[in-house]
């Protein structure tokens, strides 16, 4: 089975490669990978609050064999696949009946979120893809949030400038080194973690002096919270002789610390680095969008709105 023919089936949408419904007042999404002998279905409900386990437990329960229930941050993730005597449909409709009717009859009621992801305020009346989730919201805030994310990604093409950019990742940089400078000249604790704030701060300041979005706003990114990691050990292998006694220029240190071994640099300074990776990666990742993905987003929100009162597929379209 298509893609195009299960939403078909389903009263669905189908927006790049991903169906979107209403099932009983719960947006979800669905994905679905077509193998020889079977379907795998993978939906994505977002919930206002932590499904608790004995309600994944029975939704499990209810469902085939093999089936897995994930709970992703805010939501719950069921991938499930069909078989000869239950076609990729059949299951969806057992999935969302499952899902739904666990929700429904949990000791306290789960429920999608209330509030619109735009304006904050309840009395949604559709759902619709916002920043890459899939939520109730109100019809005219989307295309408000459409409106104002052409207009900001426009913006940026046109007046977003590489050089500023790179400026204000170089000056976020600093701004990120100077709390783990004076933790470890100060407080003399290890500050490993707190290199994390490097390349968020490195990211932030690339967005704040309007840096123009694509592959450049990463390498910036990157090469300045490289930079900075190298800079600050260097100054903090400088205040620590001078601390200790040694009489001993920048330049001097500077030398000294690189005559280490690469074994022993490296066993020195392994826990920032780690750390230094995770904030590189968060910043890589949002840095990747460009302004025509940001665009794209934001007409795919338009596409994906739905009455959140939409009459729900029932078994009877089986016959169909």
């Amino acid at each position: 089975m298509t893609l195009q023919e299960l939403a078909a089936r389903g009263n669905w949408i189908v927006v790049d490669k991903t169906i979107y419904g209403v099932h009983q007042g719960f947006p979800f999404t669905l994905g679905l990978n077509t193998k020889k002998s079977s379907d795998a279905l993978t939906m994505l409900f977002k919930t206002g609050s932590t499904v608790p386990l004995k309600v994944v437990k029975e939704i499990r329960t209810n469902l085939p064999k093999r089936t897995m229930v994930a709970q992703p941050n805010g939501g719950l993730q069921i991938i499930a696949a069909s078989n000869e005597s239950c076609d990729a449909y059949m299951l969806a409709m057992q999935v969302l009946s499952a899902a739904t009717a666990a929700f429904r009859n949990a000791k306290t009621p789960i429920e999608p979120p209330k509030n619109c992801p735009v304006c904050k305020q309840a009395g949604c009346d559709s759902a619709a893809e916002i920043n890459g989730k899939y939520v109730p919201v109100h019809r005219a805030c989307v295309r408000i949030h459409a409106e104002k994310g052409k207009s900001e990604a426009n913006n940026n093409e046109v007046s977003g400038s590489y050089l500023f950019g790179i400026l204000g990742a170089f000056l976020g940089v600093l701004v990120g080194c100077v709390p783990v400078f004076l933790l470890g000249i100060l407080a003399k604790i290890e500050v490993g973690f707190l290199f994390i704030l490097i390349p968020f701060a490195s990211y932030y300041g690339y967005k704040f002096f309007k840096g123009r979005l694509g592959n450049v706003a990463r390498i910036s990114v990157i090469l300045c919270s490289l930079l900075g990691f190298v800079e600050l050990q260097l100054l903090l292998n400088y205040y620590f002789l001078r601390a200790e006694g040694y009489m001993v220029s920048f330049a001097l240190a500077t030398k000294s610390y690189f005559a280490n071994d690469f074994a022993a640099l490296l066993d020195s300074t392994w826990f920032g680095l780690v750390f230094l990776a995770i904030g590189i990666l968060y910043s890589f990742k949002m840095l990747g969008t460009t302004n025509r993905d940001r665009i794209k987003q934001t007409e795919n929100s338009l596409q994906t709105v739905i009455p959140l009162s939409a009459p729900a597929a029932t078994q009877n379209s089986l016959d169909n």
